[in-house]
């Protein structure tokens, strides 16, 4: 036992090095998650409980394990290598969920790189608890949020109350309710599939069962938030708006989801009796002998510092690059010329239609530009170096105000050998403007947000160029079409001009 008891501790030594080295290296990623977990009236408030349970078994899975010998496995430090290039690709594209996706299981192939597939295959779940607070469940809020409306509109229906249905809006006689993005229950059902899955992990050695228990706690989940939004929305019908449920719920939706708890924990009894009677018990793996498929400890000692390498190499060098990269600036002006061929700059800022609503750029640029005949507004946002929040390409940033414009069309504009885009929009009061707009990123030009998000990847390999957003502007007077040929026209006869802007980020 005295060859075991070393592998083991070679191994957790390895570890918690590799941990710290981790917390290092990935520092930007995790405290944009460790944020995420703080703010403790969002869907992943429960982020630093997860962090302790994963933490807690893992230990617990460690010790249980009679050996944790060394067993290299190449094609783990090959996945290792893989994976931290991708996070590297999404770092540099500022894809802040694929960042966070990668880290647990980065972590599991750490253990599969050293330890085999054997040995690693009683980690996983324990690692992979963490995926529970990682944010990438937000897809499923915009979904979420279309069933419950329905759901609520044909239960309303079913009392008696007359609602009308569009998008996420349920209109009753003394008012509209917005089914929100935190009134999808996407919180519910995190904290259903999270509790269901570490009691079938502790309780069940069977799928079926363990599916079964997060199968029925998923519908659960759904079904205390639509009662959830039923009994708010009656409640505001019977009180005609009055009801302190309709601002203040949040405490209400916790109560009714643990009531719809209570059944689940007498279902879950019932399937680990059945589990019980139905099933032999399982045996802890197997100890090996010390002399069996262990690898000569200065051979494994290398090999981790090929698996370290291999983790680390591409963070680290992110981390060098960003370094270089600093400069303390504040956005400033872009200087576009004043006359763009027949037409010439007014320098009245009131003049300005709307600038598009891009948070923090580096350098910026708003002007109208007239030909005697039509008003065009040409503006300008670049970004040199770009973090979570402050980045060409992001959920944030809007061309125009969704609240006050809905879109009406949209398209290409038949501008030669360039992709630039159009999209009309409209007011309340049925007034009509439209915007052109393309992306310069990486030197090259599209008007596609997933492609020029994409192309962000390739940009610190061409020198790290600005990315740029080109936007211009224009009120119509009827349906846009006579517009649409002056801003062709606009961008056609002066891109060169409007995309060579100059401005004092190029000097640094």
């Amino acid at each position: 036992m005295h060859t075991l008891a070393v592998q083991k501790k070679t191994f957790l030594t390895l570890f918690v090095g590799f941990l710290s080295l981790f917390i290092y290296a990935y520092y930007t990623t995790l405290v944009d998650l460790w944020a995420r977990w703080n703010k403790f009236d969002e869907s992943y408030s429960h982020g630093i409980l997860v962090l302790g349970i994963s933490a807690f078994y893992l230990l617990a899975k460690f010790k249980s394990i009679p050996s944790l010998a060394l067993k290299p496995a190449w094609f783990g430090v090959v996945l290792i290598f893989g994976s931290s290039v991708l996070w590297l690709l999404a770092y540099y594209a500022s894809i802040e969920a694929i960042q966070q996706l990668l880290l647990p299981w980065l972590i599991w192939l750490f253990c599969y790189s050293l330890l085999g597939w054997n040995t690693a295959k009683h980690v996983i779940f324990p690692i992979g608890f963490l995926y529970f607070a990682i944010p990438f469940w937000d897809v499923f809020t915009v979904p979420l949020q279309y069933i419950t409306t329905d759901i609520n509109g044909y239960l309303l229906a079913l009392v008696g109350v007359e609602a009308h249905i569009e998008d996420v809006f349920v209109t009753i006689s003394v008012g509209k309710f917005e089914i929100a993005g935190g009134c999808s229950g996407l919180r519910y059902l995190i904290i259903s599939i999270t509790l269901t899955s570490l009691y079938s992990y502790l309780n069940f050695t069977r799928i079926k069962s363990a599916a079964t228990l997060i199968l029925i706690g998923i519908l659960l989940a759904l079904l205390a938030n639509w009662i959830r939004v039923f009994i708010i929305i009656l409640a505001g019908h019977v009180t005609h708006m009055e009801s302190s449920l309709i601002n203040e719920h949040d405490h209400f939706g916790w109560l009714v989801f643990a009531i719809t708890l209570i059944p689940l924990f007498f279902i879950a009894n019932k399937l680990e009796r059945t589990h019980e009677e139905g099933d032999v018990a399982v045996q802890a793996p197997a100890e090996e002998p010390a002399n069996q498929h262990s690898t000569n400890t200065a051979i494994a000692l290398l090999y981790s510092a090929v698996a370290f390498v291999a983790a680390f190499a591409a963070p680290l060098y992110a981390i060098n690059s960003m370094g270089n990269n600093t400069s303390n600036h504040k956005t400033i002006d872009v200087k576009v010329d004043s006359t763009l061929g027949e037409w010439h700059r007014s320098y009245l800022n009131s003049s300005l239609i709307s600038p598009p609503d891009f948070k923090s750029p580096d350098s910026q640029f708003d002007a109208i530009y007239s030909n005697g005949e039509n008003t065009i507004q040409l503006s300008i946002r670049s970004y040199i170096q770009q973090a979570p929040g402050k980045e060409l390409i992001n959920f944030n940033n809007r061309l125009y105000d969704q609240d006050a414009f809905i879109t009406t069309s949209s398209g290409r504009l038949s501008i030669e050998d360039n992709d630039f885009s159009y999209t009309v929009i409209k007011n309340r009061k049925g007034q009509r403007e439209l915007i052109g707009y393309q992306y310069l990123v990486s030197y090259m030009a599209t008007s596609n947000r997933i492609g020029a998000k994409l192309l962000e990847v390739v940009r610190p390999l061409v020198g790290s160029p600005e990315s740029t957003l080109i936007y211009t502007r224009i009120q119509c007077e009827s349906d846009c079409n006579s517009e649409k040929a002056s801003v062709i026209n606009f961008i056609g006869d002066n891109y060169p001009l409007i995309t060579h802007f100059k401005s004092q980020l190029n000097n640094h």
